[in-house]
């Protein structure tokens, strides 16, 4: 019962009772499902090349920070512990939501993986969340990290999140993933020319969008 009630308050971004409840709370997984929970909850879709059924953008209070902050802090979560339902992580799920705070937090601690994979059957990585959710903000905070790989391919189709991001999955979206194009074909060592397992490439991808009207398309190449 501890164990829903932590992630519960989490969610809610309750940090007193989430303090009290640390303190009888020995389970690790509990604590690692609560830092899940705290920073937006999971994806609701972990298919490959779907958007997750989230918020355009969530806004976390001060109070949701600052319980990410003390459940890294205080409560040894662990950030890249995998989601026993749905396989993400901490960091997938933030980057997912478009939670740049609690990413940025995330991204700070010394164990965190930034290329860390999800434990479900396509693999995606933080970027490649924030990529098919149209979350600009979080694209550009990962993006600027060392270490980060632009060129991870999911497990399904091998595509890279540049392939991703140029299918435009929301045609509604198109300016936003236009702009995180950009910022991908900026970034030093992403492989424009790498290719999915279909042989496609991010630029073929594009030439095959049927998104109506073509300024959607004429925004991308941009």
């Amino acid at each position: 019962m501890r164990h829903k009630a932590l992630a519960a308050a989490a969610a809610g971004g309750q940090l007193g009772t989430v303090q009290v409840l640390l303190t009888h709370t020995a389970s690790q997984d509990a604590v690692n499902e609560a830092l899940v929970a705290a920073v937006g909850a999971h994806p609701d879709t972990a298919a490959a090349g779907s958007v997750p059924g989230t918020p355009r953008v969530a806004r976390q209070s001060k109070q949701h920070v600052a319980v990410v902050q003390l459940l890294l802090e205080q409560g040894g979560a662990q950030p890249n512990w995998t989601h026993w339902e749905t396989g993400c992580t901490a960091l997938t799920a933030a980057a997912a939501r478009g939670n740049v705070e609690a990413l940025a937090l995330l991204l700070e601690h010394q164990a965190v993986e930034i290329n860390a994979r999800e434990d479900t059957p396509a693999g995606l990585t933080a970027l490649m969340r924030a990529c098919l959710g149209a979350q600009v903000a979080a694209v550009k905070l990962l993006l600027a990290q060392d270490g980060i790989n632009a060129n991870v391919r999911d497990n399904e189709k091998g595509e890279t999140a540049l392939m991703m991001a140029t299918a435009v999955p929301d045609a509604e979206l198109a300016d936003r993933y236009a702009e995180i194009v950009q910022l991908l074909l900026h970034h030093a060592r992403t492989d424009v020319n790498a290719r999915a397992k279909d042989g496609s490439t991010a630029l073929i991808k594009l030439c095959t969008l049927t998104l109506q009207p073509r300024d959607d398309t004429d925004s991308v190449l941009k």
